[in-house]
């Protein structure tokens, strides 16, 4: 198992480091520099370049940056000046975090629960509603969600609020927005993970030792299950904690996803470099944790000679 996630961590910081660099030069290839926007005499233009070191090679400018990563610092917001861009991550995290990880388990258990109902009621009238439910929620985006939810309950309901993070109630309507897609794709995979597993010879004998289905249902369908929906839920988990872009600015929300859409708006370098990061920080270790579950979880993982 060592051996094993000590490989994983190799893959995942050599992964990292090609997403730093590439992002590096990318961002550095952009015309202009960040100064440019505005009445800025050519003098003063000077002195901010030479400042942030924009006047050496890129070649230069990236070795330094990696030697500033590695110091964990990810130096100073080009047009917040005196901001620390460590300083503005730390502030968004938990903003994210908590929109995110509500997202994450409304998602989850309104997945589960269509998903195991439309599996349960198979053929029912109950199954169809519960297969319409979630054929909608993968139909529609989740900015469509959001800037419908705020039309109806934010603006003429007037039930909650549709910008900021005042209150707990600031929360509901982007929350509502990011869950319903995920769960319904939640709600697919759970169903045919469920018949899939009906399928196999080993049902038959737990019915013919008198097992009910529910019993089967609970003591013995949930562990291949979660499996077979383990990976997307890393992905989603990692997608939700890395800024949801599209309805964080929609409900203005001061977030890892806004601040990244401003920080490019505004050609801020190193505020688009120690987001990225971050991003890229948070995304490998989901992936490193879901792995790990799966080789834990897993008989046909854990026994493939990778310990």
């Amino acid at each position: 198992m060592i051996r094993y996630l000590g490989k994983r961590v190799g893959t995942g910081a050599v992964s990292l480091l090609c997403l730093i660099t590439l992002t590096f030069f990318l961002v550095h290839s952009m015309p202009g520099t960040p100064f440019d926007a505005g009445n800025v005499s050519e003098q003063i233009l000077q002195v901010l370049e030479h400042k942030y070191g924009l006047d050496q090679p890129v070649s230069v400018q990236y070795f330094r940056y990696m030697g500033m990563i590695f110091r964990g610092d990810f130096g100073i917001s080009m047009k917040k000046q005196g901001f620390a861009v460590n300083q503005l991550i730390m502030r968004c995290i938990p903003v994210t975090a908590r929109l995110g990880i509500s997202a994450f388990l409304l998602a989850c258990i309104l997945g589960a629960v269509l998903g195991g109902i439309g599996y349960r009621r198979k053929g029912s009238w109950i199954a169809a509603v519960c297969r319409g439910i979630r054929s909608t929620a993968i139909a529609i985006p989740n900015y469509v969600y959001g800037l419908g939810f705020m039309l109806i309950f934010g603006v003429w309901l007037k039930w909650f609020p549709i910008a900021g993070i005042a209150t707990g109630k600031n929360y509901v309507l982007p929350v509502l927005s990011l869950a319903l897609y995920p769960a319904g794709t939640i709600a697919t995979m759970v169903e045919a993970a469920l018949s899939e597993e009906e399928q196999k010879e080993y049902v038959v004998l737990l019915r013919a030792k008198g097992l009910t289905s529910a019993e089967i249902l609970r003591h013995h369908f949930v562990k291949p299950v979660f499996l077979q929906v383990l990976p997307y839920l890393g992905q989603l988990l990692a997608y939700l904690l890395t800024g949801c872009f599209v309805i964080e600015n929609i409900f203005t929300i001061p977030g890892l996803g806004r601040e990244f859409v401003t920080a490019i708006t505004n050609r801020d370098y190193t505020v688009i470099m120690g987001l990225t990061i971050f991003m890229g920080i948070v995304v490998t270790g989901v992936q490193l944790v879901v792995d790990i579950l799966q080789k834990m979880l897993d008989p046909r993982i854990r026994n493939e000679g990778t310990y």
